[in-house]
């Protein structure tokens, strides 16, 4: 299955863009999808545990399923005053 991944911040300079395409098995979880991104970008290994995920709009964890033709944003943490 297809799902277009946003990447933002630091992790957009990582992976080279903004928007990525990637190939899932049916079924895959958040995590999963990190995981294909940490394969085709090693360098985001130490940043996984830190990342925020979200679905057509709305957050998920890494165990919630990812649906087919998803859009999934991938935030850094952020901070501010």
């Amino acid at each position: 299955m297809k799902v277009k991944v946003l990447v933002f911040a630091h992790i957009k300079e990582i992976v080279g863009s903004g928007e990525i395409t990637l190939e899932l098995d049916n079924g895959c979880k958040g995590d999963d999808v990190l995981g294909k991104l940490t394969e085709l970008h090693p360098q985001l290994a130490d940043h996984c545990k830190y990342l925020k995920l979200s679905m057509n709009g709305e957050y998920i964890s890494n165990d919630d399923q990812v649906l087919e033709n998803s859009e999934i944003a991938i935030f850094p943490p952020v901070s501010g005053g």
